[in-house]
């Protein structure tokens, strides 16, 4: 404030500028929502020169607020204690009171998250997430619900001998229910158990346990080691049937003998059923037989029993005369004498059966008769020679029916996998066994390694492989009737080691001692060549190495040796060493005043030495290498200057830094010039030339149509020539300036008068009341005239009355492509009908486009509110006539010029050659170019409010700002003043069915109210005419209404007229007409 007013915004960076400011005193405050600054405010004095560094200090001090709620159970009682935790843009903890509130205060603006927590509770929500925006939050409320805490019981199920029993179930009931079941170590837990009184059972099939249950109570603590002890009560399965003869009936008397497992004989009742019980899990054979009957089967055999085995039924034939039995015999042993039990012997052929040995090898099968048998012997893990025997009963018993048996002892694997320590597979690892048998086995490229046909023993497993040491060495292994997995190595890849050596000698062949000689590549190290100048690295594994020599103010020959290991040794790996005087350097940094790096500066050396070098990204520079002596050091850069210009520096035994540069910037300036011309190359001069980009400006072509901008620097421009009623091509030219003038940019212009849209609403020359389709709306060009849309409805005498138009009443232009949004002039002139300032919603013209962005006139609903002239609706873009600025005056011709550019952020309002706008435009920033697709004289489609009441007359739209039609006269209005002039009816006489009119010249009226009476003075007609219903004849304001003589007998009548105003004594007056059918 002071000698000029006006605001700005502080950038990124916190600065701020005003720019343009005259001399005087200034006040600069600063001002931004929850911050206050130090000082308030500057005063500065402007006195022909800037004033920088008017700077401030702000301290964030935000506006606090609350965050409050109540936590309470599901039937409204408080819950105090509860923790309720802040977290989001600012933290915090509380706790709620006593009636269960809690509340977070200074709170800035933010988002939160908000979470109440308590032993033994859960919360609904579990957190409540809450923006604060300028406002407290309360009723951030919470609902908790109590979860008591719970408990566990657990103990273990085991044998009296104290093997585990898992799966076994064991249920709990009373306060609560559940079930668990026992672990692989007879273990169980059952969890979430409240306090209370509980009772806990064990079950499972085929066990009994003590004690049958436990009663436990819980009180606040765990329960364990409530322990059962689990008792297997085996199962027992049963075999029955029947001996029957061939047609099914009972044979009583049989004997019927159980053997294997367990054994047993018993006879048959009447109806030849038989039945062993009780009998465990195990092998059995079961044999029937009675004299005078062969049994068929013999007998049955029944392994691993697991189930019961009803109707076991054998089947007897009477023999009459018996026929005589005989016997198979035999004895099954091994190679060496010793006798086989438990083989089973199998009969088939002429009869079938089974039978097994003895202890002493023997078997035997009674009861047979002549026939043809064959014998089958059958172990597992035994062969029987020979396989079978094939005999034939004919009148004897057979002995001596031998099978010699071999022992074939099961076989299992011993597998495992042999990796690195970090899980790679080694392959090719040979797995050596020893032990109870021997063999080998190679690891797969998994690693895995498998000795298969292992008999039950003991063994030792040793893995080798070249190069590689294994973890364990060996492993001990047990074959006991189970393949034996998992028995893994780990290896650890040792690969040979070879030496690397050489020696370093002058290049006289002095030994060179003190010489750090170091490897680098598949290993690395370093080592001291000795006083001979000898130096070697042993352990080197095959691989690729560099080895490199370095020795203070020494060069080397070669500067390194690449060395490859192969199986192995490298001696002979020798260097030269050349003897190299100490070097110094010289260094600094080349920036700007404000310590700005400038990088691609050439800095040059001089003196004792010379060479020149180049700044960095960061502005440095060395000279590195120099012998002690005297320097100059001198920097250059296009465009730039130095201070100083050089520097003289002296090395003397030590390295000298910071011999700095500031670096000033002179850009250099260039010009883009061209021709503006015709297509005949005339020259076209007064062209307004605009530079825009980098830099910007204007020019004037001259009388040759050339034009230059000079002093230009490097950077981007674009290039616009104007002049009105000319087109130009191209419409612009974008080029990039850099380090060269650019000429040659041309234009050619072509002139195009400009295309106008006219509506001539009546005929200047002629007035009379237009109509449909006479009056139109045409588009204006060189070449003529061409009709665009033509009719109105609504339209009175001798121009267009709009005050009554609706949607369908209303002049449109459907392809206004010579409307521009961008700039133009509408002009027309306008006839209100009415007094001061209207109190309705008025629109003149509007326009529609792809979006509802629209260019329009309004005048809202209130008296008191300005006309307002929108260019972009959207973004709120207009200016206004002031309230007070525009009163109408009914009947009198104005003529109005709206005019808009957005190029030139202008928009004007003249009435009567006079700019009648408040010269503002408000948000001239926000302008945004508009599409016009639809353009609308008179009641607008797209907006609320009414047309202007009033009338309309020549309506020009005019595609450029500085452009003017320039409206043909108007005459004086009429008199308004309410008055009668002549007051007649016609045709009077009205004959022959003709309608009589009542004509009335009475200035301009509310309202008119006709009466009509009979000569017997009855009240025919009573009619009221709008007072906006007028039209003018020979200057006078008119209004007429027919009557309808169809309702009307033959006569003479009366009628009174009385006009009324507001404000004003209203006027009467009487005449007579005749109607004569």
């Amino acid at each position: 404030s002071g000698a000029g007013t006006g605001t700005t915004t502080t950038d990124a960076s916190g600065n701020y500028t005003f720019s343009n400011l005259a001399n005087g005193s200034y006040a600069v405050t600063p001002a931004k929502t929850d911050y206050t600054f130090s000082p308030v405010n500057i005063s500065v004095t402007v006195n022909s020169a800037n004033q920088t560094g008017q700077n401030f200090t702000g301290t964030y001090a935000p506006v606090m607020y609350s965050i409050s709620g109540t936590i309470q159970t599901s039937t409204g009682a408080a819950i105090n204690g509860v923790t309720v935790t802040l977290s989001g843009t600012g933290t915090g903890t509380t706790t709620t009171d006593a009636s269960g509130n809690y509340t977070f205060s200074n709170v800035i603006n933010g988002s939160y998250a908000v979470t109440p927590t308590k032993t033994n509770y859960t919360f609904a929500p579990t957190n409540r997430n809450i923006t604060i925006s300028g406002a407290n939050q309360t009723g951030q409320n919470f609902t908790g619900t109590y979860v008591p805490p719970t408990y566990s019981i657990s103990g273990t199920v085991t044998t009296s001998t104290g093997a585990a029993i898992n799966g076994v179930t064991v249920t709990l009931s009373g306060t609560g229910t559940g079930t668990a079941t026992t672990d692989a170590s007879g273990n169980y837990t059952l969890s979430n158990v409240v306090d209370g009184s509980y009772a806990v059972t064990p079950s499972k099939t085929d066990y009994t346990f003590a004690p049958v249950n436990i009663n436990v109570t819980i009180s606040g603590a765990n329960q364990s080691n409530q322990n059962f002890t689990g008792t297997y009560v085996p199962p027992a399965y049963s075999i029955s049937g029947y001996v029957l003869d061939n047609s099914s009936a009972g044979i009583t008397n049989a004997t019927v003998s159980l053997s294997g497992s367990a054994s047993s004989s018993q006879q048959t009742g009447s109806n030849g059923a038989f039945s062993f019980a009780g009998l465990l899990t195990g092998n059995y054979t079961v044999t029937a037989t009675t004299g005078g009957w062969i049994i068929n089967p013999e007998n049955k055999s029944y392994t691993n029993l697991s189930a019961n085995q009803a109707g076991q039924n054998y089947f007897g034939v009477m023999i009459s005369t018996p026929a005589p039995a005989y016997s198979i015999s035999g004895t099954i042993q091994t190679s060496t004498g010793a006798a086989i039990n438990g083989v089973t012997v199998t009969l088939s052929g002429s009869g079938t059966g089974s039978t097994t040995t003895d202890a002493s090898g023997n078997y035997i099968f009674n009861n047979v008769i002549d026939g043809s048998y064959a014998v089958t012997p059958a172990k597992a893990n035994y062969t029987f020679a020979p396989t079978n025997r094939n005999i034939t009963i004919s009148g004897a018993n057979q002995t001596g029916q031998n099978f010699a048996g071999t022992y074939v002892p099961p076989t299992y694997s011993i597998s495992g996998t042999v990796t690195t320590s970090t899980g790679a597979a080694i392959n090719g690892v040979t797995v050596t066994l020893s032990g109870t048998g021997t063999g080998t086995a190679t690891t797969d490229a998994s690693g895995n390694y498998t000795l298969s046909n292992v008999i039950d023993g003991g063994y030792t497993l040793t893995p080798t492989r070249t190069d590689y040491t294994f973890s364990p060495v060996n492993i001990s292994v047990t074959v006991n009737s189970a393949n034996q997995t998992g028995q893994n190595f780990a290896g650890t890849y040792v690969p040979p080691t070879y030496s690397i050596s050489g020696t370093v000698t002058t290049s006289t062949g002095a030994a060179i001692n003190g010489v750090t000689v170091t490897l680098s590549g598949t290993g690395t190290g370093s080592t001291t060549t000795d006083a001979s100048g000898n130096y070697t690295f042993s352990n080197v594994v095959d691989g690729s190495y560099a080895v490199t020599p370095t020795r203070t103010n020494y060069t080397f020959a070669p500067a390194n040796i690449n060395v490859t290991i192969s199986g192995s040794n490298q001696p002979n790996q020798d260097f030269t060493g050349t003897y190299v005087p100490p070097t110094y350097s010289i260094s600094g940094t080349v920036q700007t005043s404000t310590g700005a790096a400038i990088n691609g500066v050439t800095v040059t050396l001089s003196g004792t030495g010379s060479g020149s070098t180049t700044t960095d990204a960061s502005g440095n520079y060395i000279f590195s290498n120099l012998v002690n002596g005297s320097y100059a050091v001198t920097p250059a850069k296009t465009n730039y200057t130095f201070a100083p210009t050089d520097i003289n520096v002296t090395l003397s035994g030590d390295n000298q830094n910071n011999q700095n540069f500031t670096g000033t910037f002179v850009p250099p300036t260039y010009s883009i010039s061209g021709t503006i011309q015709t297509s005949t190359s005339a020259a076209i001069n007064g062209v307004t030339v605009t530079l825009s980009g980098t830099g910007s400006g204007s020019t004037t072509t001259d009388a040759s149509g050339n034009y230059t901008f000079s002093s230009l620097v490097e950077g981007t421009y674009t290039i616009i020539p104007i002049k009105a009623q000319y087109l130009f091509v191209p419409a612009s030219i974008i080029l990039t300036l850099s380090a060269g003038n650019l000429a040659g940019q041309n234009f050619t212009g072509t002139y195009s008068p400009p295309e106008y849209f006219y509506w001539n609403m009546d005929s200047i020359a002629t007035p009379q009341p237009p109509q449909v389709g006479v009056s139109t709306i045409t588009k204006v060009i060189t070449s003529g005239v061409i009709t665009s849309t033509t009719g109105v409805t609504g339209a009175s005498n001798t121009a267009i009355n709009i005050g009554g138009w609706n949607a369908t009443a209303r002049f449109e232009i459907n392809s206004p492509e010579d409307i521009d949004p961008e700039q133009g002039v509408i002009e027309y002139w306008w006839r209100p009908n009415y007094n001061g300032r209207t109190g309705s919603s008025l629109n003149v013209f509007s326009s529609s486009g792809s979006t509802i962005s629209r260019l329009y006139l309004q005048k809202t609903g209130a008296s008191g509110d300005p006309w307002l002239f929108y260019v972009d609706s959207v973004n709120n873009v207009y200016t206004q006539i002031n309230p007070y600025q525009f009163v109408a005056q009914a009947g009198r011709w104005y003529k109005w010029k709206f005019v808009w550019d957005r190029a030139a952020s202008r928009i004007e309002i003249w009435v009567d050659d006079v700019r009648v706008d408040n010269a503002t435009v408000y948000n001239a920033s926000a302008w945004s170019q508009i599409e016009i697709s639809k353009f609308v004289i008179g009641n607008s489609p797209f907006a609320a409010g009414a047309t202007a009441n009033g009338s309309l007359d020549e309506f020009y739209i005019y595609p450029t700002a500085n452009g003017s039609m320039g409206l043909f006269g108007k005459s004086s209005p009429p008199d308004s003043k309410v008055k009668f002039g002549d007051v007649y009816s016609y045709p009077n006489p009205a004959k022959n069915g003709a309608n009589p009119k009542i004509h009335i010249e009475c200035g301009l009226v509310d309202n008119l109210e006709l009466r009509v009476y009979n000569v017997a003075a009855e009240l025919m007609l009573s009619k009221q005419i709008s007072g906006n219903d007028w039209f003018v004849v020979n200057g006078k304001y008119c209004y007429e209404y027919e009557l309808n003589s169809q309702e009307m007998a033959s006569g003479v009548y009366l009628y009174s007229i009385k006009a009324e105003l507001e404000n004003e004594i209203s006027i009467k007056s009487v005449n007579k007409f005749t109607v004569i059918k």
